[in-house]
């Protein structure tokens, strides 16, 4: 598959490769959790569990993950079509099912999301422009995350009254949730950006300057639309209701019988958890940090470790359609770069 090869040097530049240091640091941190799972998990009880899970429910699942797919690529369409890139929905949902499935794989060299800019604006070049869409995309996905997770730590603390823990863990979602608000906020401020490229224009290297400046101004064009802001906000706080439910119809497939507002409560908080970690280190960390939270809502470390592994695993079954798009690319000629413009990215 000729993935690396038809990157091209403006989307390396937007998000180059990882360096060596941090895929290191990946690996010391998943060969640490790995220690510690083999030291205190009765993995022979997790694939009991996992292999005795009611169907019914795991159809369910893969339903609910499906509908995730659909959000997913509903919402960065909107930002999409904000930012006057015209891309079909269907061109849209086969990028993110793509970049779905590259996320799968420990230690990409190459981000999805990198790809995923890639597979869409490598054809109208308008690479930048795609970026700046996803960068916004992410960022109300902090929002959301902290939001919802605050909410159920506020939730779990006045219900269950638990302890100083957990209130520190409020406090520290909380801080999460007014910073990511904040950095959101300050990113739409179009004085702002252009104080920031004028202080590029001094210091960067003019291609690198170039491309930020290009970055902004596509930035800046969806900030100018609140509303579709707003819009876009709402559909990723509804995606992350469909992730919920998957994990809650996980549990239930396991035979995990927490009450409904508790559990859910509990999956918020380990949402955040595990969105924080994946910017630390990514699959091994953010398992340790679901489990974490799971045990304290009072599961055995094997239900909670089963748990987030059915829920995953569904996912990628759930994500086998851009398999057979990769596989599809795989034996396509390499798609042309900058159709429009001449090739050349704006």
């Amino acid at each position: 598959m000729k993935i690396y090869q038809q990157v091209s040097p403006d989307a390396m530049a937007l998000r180059g490769k990882r360096p060596l240091w941090r895929r290191l640091l990946d690996l010391a941190i998943l060969v640490g959790v790995v220690v510690l799972a083999i030291r205190y998990v009765d993995f022979g009880q997790v694939l009991q569990l996992i292999l005795s899970a009611d169907w019914r429910y795991v159809l369910v699942v893969l339903a609910l993950a499906t509908a995730s797919r659909f959000l997913m690529a509903w919402k960065w369409h909107r930002l999409l079509k904000a930012a006057e890139v015209a891309v079909d929905f269907g061109r849209a949902l086969g990028a993110y099912y793509r970049s779905s499935m590259v996320s799968q794989v420990p230690f990409m060299v190459i981000g999805a999301d990198l790809l995923r800019i890639h597979w869409i604006g490598s054809s109208i070049g308008k690479r930048t422009v795609v970026a700046a869409t996803v960068v916004m995309e992410k960022a109300l996905g902090l929002v959301s995350a902290f939001l919802l997770g605050t909410l159920g730590l506020s939730f779990l603390l006045v219900v269950r009254r638990t302890g100083q823990q957990d209130a520190s863990l409020a406090v520290v979602g909380l801080i999460g949730l007014v910073a990511s608000l904040l950095l959101l906020f300050l990113s739409l401020l179009e004085g702002l950006h252009l104080r920031f490229l004028k202080v590029v224009e001094r210091l960067a290297p003019r291609r690198l300057g170039s491309i930020l400046e290009r970055l902004s101004t596509a930035y800046r064009l969806v900030a100018r639309k609140p509303w579709t802001v707003v819009r876009v906000l709402a559909l990723t706080i509804l995606e992350h209701v469909v992730q919920f439910s998957m994990l809650y119809f996980s549990g239930r497939a396991i035979g995990i019988e927490l009450e409904l507002p508790v559990f859910l409560a509990g999956i918020s908080v380990a949402t955040m958890m595990r969105r924080v970690a994946i910017y630390i280190e990514g699959w091994g960390l953010a398992q340790a940090a679901s489990v974490l939270v799971f045990t304290l809502l009072g599961l055995t470390v094997e239900q909670s470790l089963s748990l987030s592994l059915l829920s995953d695993a569904i996912t990628i079954v759930g994500s086998l359609p851009g398999l057979v798009l990769l596989a599809r690319d795989a034996v396509a000629s390499p798609p042309a770069v900058g159709v429009e413009n001449g090739g050349r990215d704006r």
